[in-house]
């Protein structure tokens, strides 16, 4: 297991690093499979609680299985431009259909606002920004700076 604390250590410790399951959701350092693997510890560690004090034993600490959960739950939510595909499939199946008057003008409403909002510049992508110096060198924190780092260590790992 990856002990690393920038990303293997956060998932395979989690209780180490985060304060709550759903800082786990929202850490851009970590992999959506790293995110499911600290989730998972995050669980394990919860329900093992929970069964201490179903005992009797529990030490005055609270129970986080539903937050675990609930974070779980996020993280399984699909990218936000799938997400409205998606319900405005739902929301054109269901004008397609034979509906009265007034709910054919609401679903019609709820479209137009839902592919204003989709196509609206505050959701879109912001320009890529060059994360390289004038040289062609990785700028201080960037992902190629990172990534450049990661190399190094793997090369040499003792340094």
């Amino acid at each position: 297991m990856n002990t690393d604390p920038t990303t293997g250590g956060k998932a395979a410790q989690p209780q180490e690093v985060f304060s709550a399951a759903d800082k786990v959701v929202i850490d851009p350092t970590l992999s959506k499979d790293q995110k499911t693997e600290a989730l998972e510890v995050l669980e394990q560690d919860a329900r093992q609680m929970q069964a201490a004090s179903d005992e009797g034993m529990a030490g005055g600490e609270p129970n986080n299985l539903r937050k675990v959960l609930v974070a779980k739950d996020k993280l399984e939510l699909p990218p936000v431009e799938q997400a409205y595909e998606t319900v405005l499939k739902d929301l054109s199946g269901k004008l397609a259909t034979d509906v009265a008057g007034d709910t054919r003008a609401l679903l019609g409403q709820a479209i137009a606002a839902l592919v204003a909002v989709r196509e609206s510049p505050a959701l879109k992508k912001p320009a890529a920004v060059s994360s390289l110096d004038k040289n062609g060198n990785p700028l201080p924190g960037s992902p190629e700076e990172i990534d450049a780092e990661i190399a190094l260590e793997k090369l040499d790992p003792g340094a």
